[in-house]
């Protein structure tokens, strides 16, 4: 019991956040619908977006923040939730 109780304190520790290339940038979204239409030939699919995950573990939620790339001109946003 002491074990599952473990493995859930640590699950709570774990924060899931996903990434996004901008559209300018998002080449193996471009490849994977050119792929869908020609290989698949399914022709109805009009976006594809690729999303990359990640586990964060042992990180304080202020910690967390959008940061995108300098080159879109934006600045870091910190999320209302913290």
């Amino acid at each position: 019991m002491s074990w599952d109780m473990n493995m859930e304190e640590k699950m709570s520790k774990v924060r899931r956040v996903y990434s996004e290339k901008m559209p300018a940038f998002a080449v193996k979204a471009k490849e994977l619908s050119d792929e869908i239409s020609n290989y698949l030939n399914i022709n109805t699919v009009k976006n594809v977006r690729v999303l990359i995950r990640y586990d964060i573990e042992n990180i304080s939620d202020c910690l967390l923040y959008t940061s995108p790339s300098p080159r879109d001109g934006l600045l870091s946003r910190m999320p209302s939730s913290a």
